[in-house]
């Protein structure tokens, strides 16, 4: 069953998942292998990781789905 699924599938669960914050690689390793089973992400937490700042539209969304993208865990298997 690839993520996705696996996702949609938990959310059908009833319950509550608890799903951390990430915003970069590390932090997205850290909480993987702490065993969370579903992490979140937000343009303020990335933003104040690269520039220190709140997310006030200093990134780009090309910037924005790059990071996103990098903190995605890679799978060849999903």
């Amino acid at each position: 069953m690839n993520k996705s699924n696996l996702l949609r599938k938990r959310l059908a669960e009833p319950g509550i998942i608890l799903s951390p914050g990430v915003y970069d690689c590390l932090s997205a390793k850290i909480v993987e292998r702490t065993g969370f089973e579903v992490v979140i992400t937000s343009g303020f937490g990335i933003s104040e990781s690269v520039f220190g700042y709140p997310d006030y539209g200093l990134l780009t969304a090309t910037e924005m789905l790059n990071a996103a993208g990098n903190i995605r865990t890679r799978n060849p298997e999903n």
